[in-house]
């Protein structure tokens, strides 16, 4: 097997690394115990922990209010809807996780992180904390209720909109219908308009689902969970800027600096347009057959683009892209179809850039396609506030290619198959899955040339793989501008017997408005070559929301 030791060592070593902190921060947590009460509008709850860290109080975004355990002292942090409490350091979680259901009805929800817990309220409430040398108590009381307006039954609204909210879990498509008429009804209601963000999300409405996101936090400016679902939108689907740039080291072979930029923009409420722009400069070092039968190294610069338009339909998005390199332009079409169970994707493409070879870098390597695939998530986060019944996601999918080389568009054939497997630990590690992966690739047809001596071969090196994954995935919030995710696990391709690990992580900051950046580090095989074929890459993004 043709791998570095070095650098397979140094990311075992990372990934090694990070785990650790993770496990040891977590198996240093001290029990906790919960007791909470509740009296006429009052909610106590009493958090009692030997050593405590410091802590912070926020009540809608505003000034925190600092509070240290081993000093007695009594803090009133504001009257609002949404407490966040975040401590210095990491508290037990199992105590606080029964929290969440045994709240009581006014109380809207309660969120449970690593160090920090929120308590969100549908009215205005007033908070009291007092800090003692075992723990914390909570004191929330609600404010008085006001007469609801006439013809508007408050009572019936707060039911159609749990039943709402539950159903986006299962069942989107009348989700969306009645959350619609929710808010026709509350137009000023914060948690129906996050509530409608995350249902137009889910459903590919990506500019309504960024109006609604935007409109919640006009009412509701300091929920840091609505922040979060329209920053992460934003950044995939939203109008944004993005740079990314890579170093790749393909074990014995070639180097490539990779850069790649991307802007998306809204044109309508159904029409979005974008466009992509990669190049490369890649040096290789094995002697290779080319195209016209000449053997020898590869070094050079290598240009890849795409342009799309993209209609959003009522469920569904196409897509249509003008997609190409420098001699070489081709098209793509794409249609994303939301189904009551999962999305169906159908994709077709002419002539588009194949560089998972250096002969499809050095000789403008082309692939026609016809793709199917079934997608299941699982669930939404619907704003951090409903979790999704299924712990499962997963998709299955083939594609038909055809490959070319310069100018000869069918030097060879092959049909893929996908299937992807993934269960999370939704209820003690919501961080926490575990992943099956089936890649296999079967070669049809390969076409043979003659070189300059007479001898035949094959102008695109492709073997039949099958290739089986397992992996350990972790995805965390350190804080919440700061998030962490790692994956690592294990390869083996049983047609040829060659087999390897792989790590994969990130680090992303964002400021939760317009600047996201990340860090990203990568050790796997190319599985296309065969698993003895490892690389290793790190580089870094940026991303400028407008």
């Amino acid at each position: 097997m043709r791998t570095h030791p070095l650098r397979l060592k140094a990311a075992l070593q990372i990934s090694a690394l990070l785990l650790s902190l993770v496990i040891s921060s977590t198996a240093t947590q001290a029990a906790a115990v919960l007791e909470h009460s509740v009296e006429n509008g009052r909610l106590t709850l009493r958090v009692l922990q030997d050593h405590l860290p410091p802590l912070t109080a926020q009540v809608d975004g505003r000034p925190a209010t600092r509070l240290d355990p081993r000093v007695e002292e009594t803090a009133a942090p504001g009257e609002g809807r949404e407490l966040l409490i975040r401590f210095d350091g990491p508290v037990d979680g199992q105590a606080l996780d029964a929290l969440a259901h045994e709240v009581p009805e006014w109380v809207d929800y309660v969120n449970v992180g690593y160090d920090d817990f929120v308590i969100h309220s549908p009215a205005p409430a007033s908070f009291l904390l007092t800090s003692q040398a075992n723990g914390l108590t909570i004191v929330m009381t609600r404010a008085a209720e006001q007469k609801p307006a006439e013809g508007n039954n408050q009572s019936d609204a707060e039911l159609l909109h749990l039943e709402s909210a539950l159903n986006l879990t299962t069942r989107k498509f009348e989700s969306h219908t009645q959350l619609t008429e929710l808010a026709g009804a509350h137009p000023n209601d914060s948690r129906v308009l996050a509530d409608l963000a995350v249902a137009d999300e889910r459903l590919g409405r990506w500019r309504p689902s960024l109006d609604h996101y935007n409109r919640s936090l006009e009412i509701e400016p300091g929920s840091i969970h609505t922040l979060k679902g329209k920053s992460y939108l934003h950044a995939l689907q939203g109008p944004h800027f993005r740079l990314d740039q890579w170093y790749r080291d393909t074990s014995n072979e070639e180097i490539q600096w990779i850069t790649r930029a991307h802007v998306r923009e809204f044109v309508t409420d159904n029409y979005t347009v974008g466009a992509t722009y990669e190049h490369r400069y890649i040096d290789d070092s094995i002697q290779r057959q080319r195209f016209d039968g000449s053997i020898g190294v590869f070094e050079g610069h290598r240009n890849r683009y795409e342009a799309f338009v993209e209609r959003a339909h009522e469920f569904a998005a196409t897509r249509l892209s003008l997609v190409g390199q420098e001699g070489t332009p081709g098209a793509a079409l794409a249609h994303l179809k939301e189904l009551p169970f999962g999305k169906l994707l159908l994709r077709g493409a002419y002539r588009e850039p194949y560089w998972v070879f250096v002969e499809g870098l050095a000789d403008e390597g082309t692939a026609d396609r016809l793709q199917a695939a079934w997608i299941y998530e699982g669930h939404s986060h619907f704003g951090g506030e409903f979790q999704g019944a299924s712990p499962v996601t997963g998709s299955v999918g083939t594609t038909v290619n055809r490959y070319g080389l310069g100018d000869d568009d069918h030097v060879a054939e092959s049909l893929e198959l996908q299937i992807e497997l993934r269960y999370r630990f939704l209820n003690r590690w919501p961080g926490l899955s575990v992943g099956y992966g089936f890649d296999a690739e079967y070669v049809n047809l390969t076409a043979t040339r003659t070189d300059i001596n007479g001898n035949t071969f094959h102008p695109i090196p492709l073997e039949n793989t099958q290739v089986h994954s397992w992996d350990v995935a972790l995805s965390h919030d350190l804080t919440h501008h700061l998030h962490f995710d790692l994956t690592t696990g294990f390869s083996y391709d049983n047609r040829i017997g060659s087999s390897g690990p792989f790590v994969y992580s990130s680090l992303i900051y964002d400021t939760l408005k317009h600047l996201q950046l990340g860090l990203n580090i990568e050790f796997n095989q190319e599985s296309n070559r065969g698993l003895d074929s490892t690389f290793t890459q790190f580089g870094g993004f940026l991303v400028w929301r407008f």
